[in-house]
């Protein structure tokens, strides 16, 4: 596996849509999407849809951004659909959710909106350096502020990249985009957090390619019937285990 990856797209309304979605992506020059749906279940027509993506030679993962009010309602949603996706994104709108998602090994990535990004402090880097968690910087988040708010996000998104550097907690960068019109090629999004951000040239071609690709295979392979526990797997032979 190798390629560039975008981990936060929004699922397609469609079956025209998803065509029109994956031919971009592609043609952008990336081979693996999130596909992502808010707080909810798997989609009826996933099948057709992943069919889509798969004719354009574009893997499409499902991804689900929950966004709890309080830790409990983290946990609980955690407890339901963590084998159901996969990839999970927490949105954090508050401390309490916020340390509980950098904690727990369900969540693969940490989203701040604008004007949350302060939460993502020491303590917080604290919890996702014992965790698998990643922290996410969704370029519709840049786009949807301007002005001042705009600034701050700047200087937000920049002091908590480095934080997380410093901690070994991995940075993806995604375009969070809600339609085809909202796609970034891979380099432009890597661009934005080097240049931005301020991340190292290295670590913002990785935040978009080896990154996200570590997180889908791995999620996948807890989806797996094999699987055990981490670094423990079923082996079969001749139907036997």
């Amino acid at each position: 596996m190798g390629g560039f990856v975008d981990l936060q797209v929004a699922f397609p309304e469609s079956l025209e849509k998803a065509e029109s979605l994956a031919f971009h992506l592609r043609k952008l020059g990336f081979k693996a999407v999130a596909l992502t749906v808010q707080n909810g279940g798997k989609p009826e027509n996933l099948e057709e849809v992943k069919e889509v993506f798969s004719r354009h030679r574009v893997e499409a993962a499902l991804r689900v951004n929950l966004s709890p009010e309080t830790s409990g309602r983290l946990l609980k949603d955690l407890r339901r659909l963590r084998g159901l996706f996969e990839i999970i994104g927490v949105i954090c709108c508050n401390k309490q959710v916020a340390r509980q998602a950098a904690k727990d090994h369900r969540v693969d990535l940490l989203l701040f909106p604008p004007g949350k990004l302060r939460l993502f402090d020491r303590a917080e880097v604290e919890l996702a350096s014992g965790s698998e968690a990643a922290l996410e910087l969704p370029l519709s988040s840049l786009l949807d502020v301007s002005g001042r708010q705009r600034l701050t996000y700047f200087w937000e998104a920049a002091r908590a990249s480095r934080l997380a550097l410093k901690r070994n907690i991995p940075v993806v960068l995604t375009s969070g985009a809600k339609d085809l019109y909202g796609l970034r090629a891979p380099r432009d999004l890597a661009a934005v957090g080097e240049a931005v951000y301020g991340l190292p040239s290295q670590a913002a071609l990785a935040s978009v390619s080896k990154v996200p690709w570590r997180i889908l295979e791995r999620n996948r392979e807890k989806l797996s019937q094999d699987f055990v526990e981490v670094g423990v797997r079923l082996v079969r032979r001749n139907g036997d285990c």
